[in-house]
């Protein structure tokens, strides 16, 4: 399908650049050969990288995706935290034509409609965002080409690979033959590096050498802002082995402060976690901060980390406060001391004392459904009142149970966790949680786990040992008549006729499952009585 409709050619910036006269159009259009100067973000971009394609679709440990498709895209979740023009991101957002996006959730990639390539210095990208541009143009993959991603090397110096593989330009008439290419971004230094396996599609090709595509990067608003490198634009420059590598600024490596953040409330002589991340003079993370942080504090009492160093410029760390009132915590570089930073007012509370409870009815039967316990919380009378977040987490055992749901009044429950924010005095207690459990047809007598934590107390845990009984046609507990008479009886209990007095398994009812054991019993006399 032919989608596009502007075939102009704009001259970029000045610099040391190559001019490419295209007398097809008569038109000149500048595009950048050798190395271009920084752009308003620092960033510069050169065709002086070695070439040296990684060819993921015949490598193995590749994943692949956008098999055959049109106009799609799809996110992907980065191995590591890439930093672009200052900001750190986690989510990349790929586009089949030869585009990928920096974006923060799936609402934004799904959005993306970018078939219709622009000139990075005078339009905005698909909906404004941070874009990395290898070969962006209106491209369909066909013949089972796909989009391959990868990542390789060891933590802290890993690279994420992504490649374009046998996509079909179709900006103007669809290509006889496909192009490959593939982004390398790499952790820590966050260079990005294009290269090029096919892009020679012969003279005739409309498409050749990337004559229809944009190659560069740009940033959020890049067009007005000037955060941009285009390396070219509709402009037949590119060859089959070339490689181009865009890089920030070596000024925006050098960290000038540290940034501690900590709870706003913690309670006396419980650890908490604080983080710590070596930042620039524009408040950019700085993955190549070597230096190491040595901590202090206003709580003489405080039990604070040793001097360590830090990961990709980042570091979490465990601190314990003991003396009330408002406190702060310090890093600083034991280096240079102007290298340093302070959390915000940290408000160290005593502590409380949470506890729970878990316990159920009876004994449980194999396969049997919908068992349910039931799981208190409650703060001693000898504490203080709770604060922050309080958490129960659900831990059921292996092998002999799967967890259905968690509920309760006030308990807002996902998964195996049930979580609240409102304040638990001393000697109160919550609404109870009912967890509800399926017990497998072969399970054995097990401990379900319960734990909670947070609330400004020590973490507390309970376990509750359920009996499981045998699911066979030997399962009764209560000797009663195999009778008809006997077997009616049950039924009738069930049934609620009259009150329950032959509960066969001990869970507290008489329902269908006392009536198949006691009708097991008649089917089998060996089972006449309790066994």
């Amino acid at each position: 399908m032919m989608k596009r409709t502007n075939m102009a050619m704009i001259t970029g910036k000045t610099g040391t650049f190559r001019r490419i006269t295209l007398a097809a159009a008569l038109v000149v259009s500048t595009v950048w050969a050798g190395k271009t100067p920084p752009d308003a973000g620092g960033y510069t971009g050169t065709d002086a990288a070695a070439y040296s394609f990684i060819d993921l679709s015949v490598s193995g440990g590749s994943a692949s995706v956008l098999t055959n498709q049109d106009d799609a895209v799809t996110l992907l979740t980065l191995p590591f935290q890439f930093t672009f023009y200052g900001t750190a991101y986690n989510l990349l957002c790929v586009s089949a034509n030869g585009a990928a996006y920096f974006v923060t959730g799936t609402a934004a990639c799904a959005a993306i409609s970018d078939f219709q390539n622009v000139d990075l210095t005078a339009a905005a990208t698909p909906g404004n965002l941070p874009a990395l541009l290898p070969y962006w143009t209106d491209l369909v993959f066909q013949n089972g080409g796909a989009v391959y991603y990868q990542t390789q090397g060891p933590v802290g110096s890993r690279k994420f690979v992504v490649q374009w593989n046998n996509a079909y330009p179709q900006a103007t008439v669809l290509s006889a033959n496909p192009v490959t290419f593939e982004m390398v971004l790499y952790e820590t230094s966050n260079r990005i590096l294009f290269q090029y396996q096919t892009v020679n599609l012969g003279s005739a090709n409309p498409a050749n050498l990337g004559a229809q595509s944009t190659v560069g990067i740009s940033d959020a608003g890049g067009n007005t802002s000037g955060r941009e490198t285009q390396w070219s634009y509709d402009a037949a420059v590119l060859s089959d082995g070339a490689a181009l590598l865009f890089a920030p600024a070596a000024g925006a490596t050098t960290a000038t402060q540290l940034f501690v953040s900590a709870p706003v409330a913690v309670a006396t002589a419980i650890p908490f976690n604080v983080s710590v991340a070596a930042l620039d003079g524009n408040n950019n993370l700085v993955p190549t901060y070597t230096g190491t942080v040595h901590f202090t504090g206003s709580d003489g009492q405080g039990v604070l980390p040793a001097d360590s160093k830090l990961t990709n410029g980042i570091g979490t760390f465990s601190v314990t406060l003991k003396s009330l009132g408002n406190q702060t915590v310090t890093a600083t570089d034991t280096v240079t001391s102007t290298i340093t930073g302070t959390s915000g007012t940290i408000a160290v509370n005593l502590a409380s004392a949470l506890k729970i409870v878990k316990s159920h009815s009876g004994n449980f039967t194999q396969g049997q459904q919908g068992a349910t316990y039931t799981v208190t919380v409650s703060n001693g009378a000898g504490g203080a009142p709770s604060f922050g977040t309080v958490t129960v987490t659900e831990t059921v055992p292996t092998g002999s149970m799967t967890l259905a749901t968690m509920t309760g009044t006030n308990w807002a429950c996902t998964g195996n966790t049930c979580s609240r924010n409102d304040v638990l005095n001393p000697g109160a207690s919550y609404e109870a949680i009912i967890v509800t459990v399926n017990v497998a047809p072969n399970a054995a007598t097990a401990a379900n786990q319960v734990s909670v934590s947070g609330g400004g107390s020590a973490a507390a845990t309970a376990s509750d040992t359920t009996t499981i009984s045998s699911g066979s046609l030997c399962g009764g507990t209560q000797n009663v008549s195999t009778t008809v008479a006997g077997v009616q009886k049950v039924i009738n209990e069930a049934l609620g006729a009259v009150l329950a007095a032959d509960d066969q398994n001990q869970d507290g009812v008489v329902n269908v499952v006392d009536v198949q054991i006691v009708i097991n019993a008649v089917l089998n006399p060996g089972c006449s009585a309790a066994q």
